[in-house]
């Protein structure tokens, strides 16, 4: 995992505009130093001026954790249809 740090680094790098930030509720308090992580997070970010039309999603995505590093279902079908 990459810190924010490098995260926004990365995006000026390529060239590419954030646009907003997708939040996954894991549904279940793990660990962590300063706080305990419920949640992850994902850069939304756009180079140049793609077509979308966004109906149904939301910033918030709130499934239950499974194995480690796995993502719910959800997101790939959310970066699918977008």
């Amino acid at each position: 995992m990459i810190s924010e740090k490098e995260a926004l680094e990365l995006t000026d790098v390529w060239g590419i505009e954030r646009k907003t930030i997708l939040t996954w509720d894991k549904q279940f308090m793990g660990v962590g130093q300063y706080l305990r992580g419920q949640t992850e997070h994902c850069l939304l970010c756009f180079k140049g001026k793609p077509a979308f039309k966004n109906t149904k999603w939301t910033t918030l995505i709130s499934e239950k954790r499974t194995s480690h590093s796995t993502k719910p279902e959800i997101f790939y079908k959310l970066v699918e249809e977008t």
